[in-house]
């Protein structure tokens, strides 16, 4: 399906400053963005919620602003983590195609009902994963890669805080990475990471269950 010129709209939650979400937060008709390029538009099926989305919510740590937009988000629509169906793409993308199940990390805009990612940041949703599902990982799974990618086969990683998303993707991959990962979590906080790694439990009380990223569909 080609890029169309014709100005449309769709439901989105809009950002108007910095702060709580229940004040700074709002659900409006906004227009629907048209993709570049080297874009592809997404019809959004699930986003998912992260640390770094709260941070670009609330503007803490104030060094997020930095990024994200001094006194006013400069993205007016937040959200990175998105799963969902090919709506149209741009004209340079040849690898996807309107119909294709994909999942991306945007670099904002994914609470819509439609956004626009560069194709590079792309890949098709495998089968085996639900929308819902598929919208947790960009964002921790990819996170967790970039902090191995110099790990070389046979070294030991340690875990610090194996409750976590970016964490449990990590601890999920030993056996096919050939690597060996020890995960480390506060006392009591995550059965799962007592049964799937080797854990060293820190005297520090947290909270009883762990951190999940958290998706929302549409």
């Amino acid at each position: 399906m080609g890029v169309e010129t014709e100005t449309r709209t769709m439901q989105a939650i809009v950002q108007s400053a910095y702060g709580a979400p229940e004040t700074v937060l709002t659900h409006q008709t906004v227009a629907r963005p048209v993709p570049k390029a080297d874009e592809v538009l997404i019809k959004v099926h699930a986003s998912s919620l992260n640390f770094a989305d709260v941070a670009m919510v609330t503007g803490r740590p104030s060094l997020i602003r930095a990024v994200m937009g001094l006194l006013r988000p400069r993205h007016t629509v937040p959200g990175r983590d998105v799963a969902g169906v090919v709506e149209a793409v741009g004209a340079d993308v040849t690898d996807l195609a309107a119909g294709d199940d994909v999942y991306a990390e945007a670099t904002a805009g994914s609470w819509a009902e439609y956004v626009a990612v560069p194709a590079r940041f792309v890949g098709r949703k495998p089968a085996t994963l639900s929308f819902a599902d598929a919208a947790t990982l960009p964002l921790a799974a990819g996170t967790a890669l970039d902090c191995v990618a110099g790990v070389r086969p046979g070294q030991k990683v340690l875990v610090n805080g194996a409750s976590g998303g970016s964490a449990r993707s990590r601890c999920s991959w030993p056996g096919r990475s050939a690597r060996r990962s020890r995960g480390c979590a506060a006392a009591g906080t995550s059965s799962w990471s007592r049964g799937s790694v080797r854990t060293t439990s820190s005297t520090t009380t947290g909270p009883t269950s762990p951190a999940r990223a958290s998706a929302t569909t549409w």
